[in-house]
């Protein structure tokens, strides 16, 4: 067996401490501890060498007495039974491989001891079946039907059987006495199997019946012996947690029964040899890789609760410390018995660190936190004024404004969220700015100026009813710059047609987020041009932060990462939502990114007629692309081709049904005070359905 990495000492040597009590409470309470089953991994060893040399014997033995004329005989006569044995072996093989990793990654000696058994007992099954499809081994006859009883299979199951049952005791610490007396009836049951089939028809009855009765002895017996090491106050405790002992016990009571079933319903005529060795086959790997699998999973299990384990205790000793002082990242990186993962993450969560140095990015906090208010005492952002203001409607639709009026719209949103003093932005270069973002973007069905308004005004409007006292300034001017530039020089082209149609920009990016790693791009070649430049006085700290807050908002508009952030977001409300999100950067770069995100999936919160103008606008765009695909010989995407008010609207109903309302659904969860939004959401969704099923009348 290959050597495995130590396991935790910490874990392992709370496990010995642990058992070391348990078996000191045993002594006092009965006078003497139960001589439970317990191996070393080189007893494991030595008793695997000594079950290969067992299983040459035998098949130097089978050898030596084969009819190799015989052999080729049956196998002529069973065409189909090579193919059996050898698709056995090879299963068998991955199933040695599998219980190898599992060895390899055991968590601790006892499931590492385990594992080992597992390999030795699948490695003997592989080369079982292997000799069996390509050797001319020595058989007896079935005296009944005069069918081959492969005495491989025998040896096979005599050496690997109580092996398990071995395997067995130890998974439930099982007296010795009682694994003995279980693995010996098992041999005993095997023994009068292989003899009941070459024994006249009466005394093979009852030597069957004999052999059936074995099995019921133990399998009841093996039942006990799970249930009992699965009762709360069984001492020592189990290797194994209680729910992987009731299906180990279950796996093994529900595969060895199919022998015998299968064996009674052969002798009787219902199947013919051939089946009944196929089912023989295919139940014997399943039988012995579920307890692999089982082992595997257990793994994994006791990996993910060490680590859940060392986080919890890591994280409780470093809010005790940082309740107490005023911890810095130098003095963060110190902390000892934690791992580096561990650690790494805590400097990244508590810290804001960005690099494996320890050194601090933590944006400055020229920000809400600090400066949120004036010598009055007045906030700097008034929210009730903007409430009052006529821009902030979210029933706000650029479609019916002009150009001006939407440069205009614009810079009213960064006076009313007061960037423009705090910044000390010059006006005129603001509005510079908002001229040379409103060239670049090009004239789109949907994909326009008029979009990029559309996303800036519902990004305004979801900052200030949600994150007003809990973002910084510098943050707040970060988003609206994203939101404004998120889309700049968009060619209407999906990623899919630029990555299938190998565009530069595809090239350029690798595939990765092509177009919004290009808006990106566009947006701070624009934000960094002379004249244009609204950022300028920044600090350092501070342009880190916008551009770290910037890129992520932009790249993350990409649909393809949707779900990721879905997922994530599922996560933070399944733990209760955001907390101490004031002192804790990446958690507000991820609220800003949902809040962009979701100005980006503007259209299903505005009312119906809004809804369905963008919708159109973007059937249209999508029908664009087909056409061109179409001319390149490029794959398209069926959603795309659909034409009409009919293909429009089951669009619609699928694209809310599937994207809106589950994203909706979280981000209301994570922000109470957007719950009316899924109004609009709701009532889209029943006039769209409502469009569906006036053409499913018609037709």
């Amino acid at each position: 067996m290959p050597k495995s990495p130590k396991p935790i000492a910490n874990s392992k040597m709370l496990e010995e401490a642990s058992l070391t009590n348990l078996s000191v409470n045993t002594k006092k309470k009965r006078g003497k501890t139960r001589n439970i089953a317990i191996a070393t991994t080189k007893e494991v060893q030595w008793q695997g060498v000594f079950m290969l040399v067992v299983w040459g014997c035998v098949v130097a033995c089978l050898l030596v007495f084969a009819d190799a004329d015989a052999s080729r005989r049956v196998f002529t006569k069973f065409s189909h039974l090579q193919s059996f044995y050898g698709a056995t072996s090879v299963a068998f093989a991955f199933a040695t491989a599998l219980d190898i990793l599992a060895y390899t990654n055991a968590v601790s000696d006892e499931k590492r001891v385990l594992s080992g058994i597992l390999a030795y007992v699948d490695g003997v099954a592989c080369m079982s079946y292997f000799a069996m499809a390509s050797l001319p081994l020595y058989f007896l006859v079935d005296s009944t039907q005069g069918n081959p009883v492969w005495l491989m299979r025998y040896a096979e199951w005599i050496i690997t059987c109580p092996t398990l049952l071995y395997w067995s005791g130890l998974a439930s610490r099982a007296d010795r006495s009682s694994v003995s007396d279980i693995a010996t009836a098992d041999a005993l049951m095997l023994a009068a199997g292989a003899l009941s089939s070459v024994l006249p028809s009466w005394p093979a009855f009852f030597v069957y019946l004999g052999a059936c009765a074995i099995f019921v002895y133990v399998m009841i017996h093996m039942w006990k012996v799970y249930g009992k090491a699965m009762q709360p106050d069984f001492q020592p405790p189990p290797p194994l947690p209680k729910h992987a002992l009731h299906l180990l016990r279950v796996e093994i009571l529900i595969s060895w029964t199919f022998f015998p079933l299968v064996e009674t319903l052969r002798r009787q005529g219902f199947i013919d040899y051939q089946t009944g060795e196929a089912i023989n086959c295919i139940n014997d790997y399943a039988a012995k890789v579920g307890l692999a699998m089982i082992m595997v999973n257990c793994n994994l299990e006791q990996i993910n609760a060490i680590r859940v384990q060392q986080m919890h205790s890591a994280l409780t000793g470093m809010l005790k410390v940082m309740r107490k002082t005023n911890l810095s990242s130098e003095r963060m990186a110190e902390v000892s018995n934690v791992d580096d993962d561990v650690k790494a993450w805590l400097m990244n969560e508590f810290s804001g660190s960005t690099d494996s140095s320890g050194k601090s990015s933590k944006s400055s906090r020229k920000g809400r936190k600090d400066n949120s208010s004036d010598a009055s005492g007045k906030s700097i952002v008034d929210v009730a004024s903007i409430s009052s203001s006529p821009l902030f409607s979210w029933d706000f639709d650029s479609l019916d404004k002009s150009d001006e009026d939407m440069t205009a719209i614009c810079v009213r949103i960064f006076q009313e969220m007061h960037l423009i003093e705090q910044f000390n932005i010059d006006e005129k270069k603001l509005r510079k700015w908002i001229q040379k973002i409103r060239s670049q973007y090009n004239k789109n069905p949907f994909h326009n100026w008029r979009h990029a308004v559309m996303v800036l005004h519902t990004t305004y409007l979801m900052v200030t009813t949600t994150l007003n006292d809990v973002i910084t300034e510098v943050e707040l001017l970060a988003v609206l710059i994203a939101a404004l530039s998120h889309d700049l020089d968009h060619n209407g082209l999906t990623n899919a047609f630029h990555i299938n149609s190998r565009s530069e920009l595809a090239l350029i990016y690798n595939d990765q987020s092509v177009l919004e790693n290009h808006h990106c791009h566009m947006a701070f070649e624009i934000l960094l041009e002379k004249g244009c430049n609204i950022v300028e006085n920044l600090d350092e700290n501070e342009f880190k932060r916008l551009r770290q807050v910037i890129i992520s908002c932009i790249l993350n508009t990409d649909m393809a990462l949707h779900h990721v952030k879905l997922s994530k977001l599922e996560e933070i409300n399944r733990l209760g939502g955001f907390s101490g999100v004031t002192e804790n950067d990446e958690q507000r770069l991820f609220m800003l990114t949902i809040i962009v995100h979701s100005a980006d999936l503007y259209s299903a919160i505005k009312p119906f007629e809004s809804n369905k103008k963008w919708a159109a606008r973007l059937q249209k765009e999508f029908n664009k692309q087909v056409e061109l695909e179409n001319k390149m010989d490029l794959p398209s995407l069926p959603f795309m081709k659909g034409t009409g008010e009919e293909a429009l609207a089951k669009g619609e109903v699928g694209f809310i049904n599937f994207v809106i309302k589950p994203w909706y659904q979280h981000v209301v969860k994570a922000f109470p005070m957007l719950d009316f939004l899924t109004e609009n959401i709701e009532n889209n969704l029943s006039e769209w359905n409502a469009i569906v099923e006036s053409y499913k009348q018609v037709s």
